[in-house]
């Protein structure tokens, strides 16, 4: 199985940061998140992933390279403009094949992806997404899922919280969810992929996880993965 980490973001959030550096090459307790997630995967045994670049691009290729020297091969899908999450996940069409674990560049966490997995594969999801539990689900997409985990409600960023499972940005999806994916469009896994196939009524399923989970797109979070990491 290959994986995709989507590290194309601009860090609007993080400015000024971001303002020269890549939100993925940020440091988290000394090394670049992006370095981090890498070896994240390949500790789940992943051998091939696709990282997919926007802006800035040159310092991640530069300091990667062919990802030999964390037991990788990384390949590195370039989008021209910004194309959404989920659009960009498209762009790396040609990459692609079979089920496909897709990481966001700006998350660190210690879920169980073996977990999540066996998971997708025993109840032959289409997709399957790792659901974090939170305390404030303000700013997030939340999900609400039946005893078997199909998710029954999924919306983003709503103004009334229906539950305080949280899409924490990491999928297992079937190479068919591409078709329902426009080509060079901006398309976003959470606000446009999967309420469309929600709505098709496809297997569309949530995992609750364990563990620790930082969205660092904030300065916040950013801060307390940090002195998070510090203490373990």
């Amino acid at each position: 199985m290959k994986a995709v980490i989507l590290a194309g973001g601009l860090g609007t959030r993080l400015y000024p940061l971001t303002r020269k550096t890549a939100k993925c090459m940020l440091p988290v307790n000394g090394k670049p998140l992006l370095e981090h997630i890498i070896r994240y995967l390949s500790s789940y045994g992943f051998k091939e992933i696709v990282v997919t670049l926007g802006s800035k691009r040159k310092h991640i290729v530069d300091y990667f390279g062919d990802g030999s020297a964390y037991n990788v091969k990384l390949l590195y899908s370039i989008e021209s403009k910004p194309l959404g999450t989920a659009g960009s996940f498209k762009n790396a069409e040609d990459y692609l094949d079979g089920t496909v674990l897709v990481m966001q560049g700006d998350t660190l966490t210690n879920f169980d992806l073996a977990r999540v997995i066996s998971f997708h594969k025993k109840r032959k999801a289409m997709a399957t997404i790792a659901l974090a539990p939170v305390k404030d689900p303000a700013g997030y997409g939340i999900a609400a899922i039946d005893k078997q985990g199909r998710i029954m409600m999924f919306e983003e960023k709503p103004k009334h919280f229906f539950s305080n499972l949280v899409n924490s940005g990491i999928y297992v999806v079937e190479h068919e969810v591409l078709d329902y994916i426009p080509q060079g469009k901006i398309f976003d896994f959470s606000r446009d992929l999967f309420p469309t196939l929600l709505r098709k009524k496809l297997s569309v399923y949530g995992i609750k996880m364990d563990g620790y989970w930082f969205d660092i797109g904030a300065p916040k979070n950013y801060k307390n993965a940090n002195e998070y990491l510090r203490t373990i």
